[in-house]
């Protein structure tokens, strides 16, 4: 079963104070970090440093809600003005209000 890092509450377990070393205290993220040093036959340290900087990776190229619906919004303020009124009564009977 693959199993996903959480990687705020990762961030959360872990305690770093300057150049003090990591203390991992979760037993969870303690075993995924050895299973992950196993399979690239690293240090644990490493695979935490590699899943943070994936994760983060992955994280910058999220596009936002407002970035990804932008081009819908542009599109529909091209459209011309048509002139016409909107009928309130005809769009609160859609809408159910009275």
């Amino acid at each position: 079963m693959h199993q996903c890092v959480d990687v705020p509450k990762l961030l959360s377990v872990l305690r770093v104070e300057g150049c003090q070393p990591l203390n991992i205290r979760n037993e969870e993220v303690n075993q995924l970090a050895a299973k992950l040093a196993a399979r690239k036959n690293i240090s644990k340290t490493e695979a935490v440093k590699l899943a943070l900087m994936k994760e983060l990776q992955l994280t910058d190229k999220e596009v936002s809600l407002e970035e990804r619906i932008r081009p819908i919004q542009d599109k529909i303020a091209s459209y011309p003005d048509t002139g016409f009124k909107a009928d309130k009564a005809f769009f609160d009977d859609l809408s159910g209000d009275y």
